[in-house]
């Protein structure tokens, strides 16, 4: 029948061309577009440079921009940046010839610099860079090796590090603290530093104290030199300087720090 050749028909076409559920039969073209889609490679489930790499020659470049490239910037910054640091660490790094610090004297800090500074003008034939002298003035000690005003420990451990390191050449401080730092072991007798000259000179101007801040005139209890306007020219003409503080010494193993110190004490208090 009819019917029947109509059933036998549509089962022959049913293997050959897709059909919608509304009777309608895709054309050429979209069947093309179909198989194309089909067999489109799949790429979620691979990485990114396995997609990289199976992308045709004219596709590589705008997908390594997008995934590659803001990735590799971040890495040369970051490389060249620590390349930068060890350059600096290694091939710029200037040694310093004496270490100068003020202690519980923050309030001077300017002043301190001023004074480094008209060191290393006094001394330019001898320094080529400014930082081959440190000088510091933020270093907080107490008796208790606590800060009462904050609840926090103070530098102690700093400054026996710095000391064990024989960086710590010459301290400055109030009278008050020399007890302080003669408990901790980080300053010396004047008789180990000073010619005897020196001393002599010293003891006799009057300016000498003990290993409590008092004064003396004992050589063998000698452990600083009240420096100010009184005693120093230079004290006197540097601004931003306290009134008056005690110079010490500290670890001088080292001879050419030894030599700088006794330099700087020149400097200070025989101008």
């Amino acid at each position: 029948s009819n019917a029947g050749n109509e059933n036998m028909a549509d089962k022959g076409n049913a293997g050959n061309e897709p059909e919608l559920k509304s009777g309608y039969r895709l054309d050429d073209r979209q069947n093309e577009a179909v198989a194309a889609l089909a067999g489109a490679k799949n790429y979620g489930t691979q990485s990114k440079w396995a997609t990289f790499k199976s992308l045709p020659a004219h596709e590589k470049w705008p997908y390594f921009a997008q995934h590659f490239l803001p990735g590799i910037a971040v890495i040369v910054v970051v490389v060249a940046f620590m390349g930068a640091m060890a350059w600096q660490m290694l091939f710029n790094r200037v040694d310093t010839v004496i270490g100068v610090q003020a202690i519980n004297l923050q309030q001077y800090s300017a002043g301190f610099d001023n004074l480094k500074n008209g060191f290393a003008k006094a001394s330019d034939k001898q320094i080529k860079d400014e930082r081959e002298l440190e000088f510091g003035d933020t270093m907080t000690i107490t008796k208790d090796g606590a800060v009462k005003s904050t609840g926090m420990m103070d530098d102690s451990a700093k400054l026996a590090a710095m000391a064990s390191a024989k960086e710590l050449n010459v301290l400055f401080s109030s009278a008050n603290d020399v007890s302080v730092l003669n408990q901790r072991g980080v300053v010396q007798r004047l008789d180990k530093v000073l010619t005897r000259e020196e001393l002599d000179d010293a003891l006799q101007a009057g300016i000498v104290v003990d290993g409590k801040g008092r004064p003396t005139d004992d050589r063998t209890k000698a452990y600083g030199v009240v420096v100010s306007a009184d005693s120093s020219r230079i004290w006197e003409e540097t601004e931003g300087l306290p009134d008056e503080a005690v110079l010490m010494f500290g670890n001088l193993q080292d001879q050419q720090r030894a030599d700088w110190a006794a330099r700087f004490y020149d400097y200070l208090l025989t101008q």
